[in-house]
């Protein structure tokens, strides 16, 4: 977040930080991802995440005050989706979803007006270690944007869970990174759904 990235570089104001973000995107050394609204005075108001293109640069500048995988985890996604994107789909957008309760999830796949797919990233090894609050959240996205394709990426864990009448698909981040059809994949059968 942008406070976070103030804190991190002792700089005072928002502004300072969106300048400074502004050229670390135009040397594609960073980008941003805006939350997920239908309304776009929402999604322009609502604060952006901010990943970063090289791993070994968060670590570091320190935007991270010690390893923690999970975010790394998901650093990682978000750039692999991003290359996806511009390698596959260019008309699929990507953002995060985040309620007024303060349930998050990590990434949402919009393609047209339709949200295509929802992604969670947990450390996790095991489908039944998932925290309730990250499937929660991911079910609650579900029934606000309306998409029934949910995938957690963990570290290790593999298969299918139910969570509140929703099925969820675990996946190693491994496999999903080695998974070059994934995308297109996803977009097509979203497509055959439709009518």
């Amino acid at each position: 977040s942008y406070n976070r990235l103030r804190k991190a570089f002792g700089l005072k104001g928002f502004h300072t930080v969106g300048n400074w973000i502004g050229y670390l995107e135009a040397a594609y050394l960073l980008f941003e991802l805006p939350r997920f609204s239908y309304r776009l005075r929402e999604q322009a108001l609502a604060p952006r995440k901010v990943y970063c293109v090289d791993t070994g640069l968060v670590q570091s500048v320190g935007f991270l005050n010690s390893p923690n995988q999970g975010h790394l985890m998901e650093n990682l996604v978000a750039v692999e989706l991003l290359r996806r994107i511009s390698y596959w789909n260019s008309g699929t957008e990507l953002f995060y979803w985040k309620d007024h309760a303060q349930r998050e999830v990590d990434f949402v796949l919009r393609r047209g007006n339709r949200v295509v797919q929802l992604v969670q990233v947990t450390k996790t090894s095991q489908p039944g270690e998932i925290e309730p609050r990250e499937l929660d959240a991911l079910v609650r996205a579900s029934e606000d944007l309306r998409c029934e394709d949910l995938l957690v990426l963990t570290w290790e864990g593999a298969g299918e869970i139910h969570h509140s009448g929703h099925s969820i698909r675990i996946q190693p981040l491994i496999e999903w990174l080695l998974d070059r059809t994934l995308p297109q994949r996803a977009l097509n059968s979203r497509r055959k759904g439709k009518g």
